[in-house]
């Protein structure tokens, strides 16, 4: 791996884990802190963050780390009124696991046990990320968690649908995948075939027509819909 490569290479809170952190509120701190790109290359930034951890009283003057030297003085405190996690593993679906990463599974595990989780379930793309897995869902009871994403761009899940037995989808699977693989894209960039596009009833939305701004998003709405293979019955 190139030096730049390893110096751009994002930490992670495993790595933060590594070098002694708490799964806690000081782990969510020094991992906004790593998001704003300091200018530190990656080495730097984990030195950085051993340092605080080793000495908090050294940093609680510093610009960039003092947040985290306070939350580290004062984790104890912050423990006192901090709500336990359900105990046990707690089910959940998934899909696909034998694709799964182990730090997705730990993750979705980990989020499964927060009080007011109800349901959750990983879809056969799931991969590690920051709150909550990417390609991970989690239900809870009255409540609204804005960390509980896996922070991805553009990253989902694809549908394609016909409307046949399921028998005959297993006798001629070969047959449907080379239609899907050759025919079938999702996605930006990807919503028309030949000037083709897709009728859908959410573009005949008024909501569309609101204002100028919202009118202008509807062809890119249009090209994110994909489009459907229109070639011989696959009856």
């Amino acid at each position: 791996m190139s030096t730049i490569t390893m110096e751009n290479k994002r930490i992670n809170g495993n790595d933060l884990i590594a070098l002694g952190y708490e799964e806690n509120f000081a782990l969510g701190e020094a991992l906004k802190i790593n998001k704003k790109r300091l200018g530190f290359t990656r080495e730097e930034m984990l030195l950085k963050f051993a340092d605080v951890l080793a000495a908090p009283d050294s940093y609680l003057e510093d610009e960039i780390f003092k947040p985290l030297a306070q939350v580290l003085l004062n984790v104890d405190e912050v423990a006192k009124v901090t709500i336990s996690l359900k105990a046990g593993k707690q089910d959940y679906s998934i899909y696909g696991e034998s694709q799964i990463e182990e730090g997705a599974l730990r993750q979705m595990d980990l989020a499964m046990k927060l009080p007011v989780a109800v349901a959750g379930a990983l879809m056969p793309d799931a991969h590690q990320g920051y709150g909550l897995p990417i390609g991970g869902v989690l239900a809870t009871h009255h409540a609204v968690i804005p960390y509980g994403v896996g922070v991805d761009i553009g990253c989902r899940m694809a549908l394609s649908i016909f409307d046949v037995p399921e028998e005959h989808l297993y006798l001629h699977h070969d047959f449907y995948k080379k239609v899907i693989m050759d025919n079938t894209k999702f996605g930006a960039g990807h919503g028309y075939l030949k000037h083709e596009r897709v009728d859908h009833a959410v573009l005949a939305n008024k909501t569309f027509e609101a204002n100028d701004f919202i009118r202008q998003l509807k062809d890119k709405a249009w090209t994110q819909l994909g489009f459907f293979w229109r070639g011989k019955s696959l009856r």
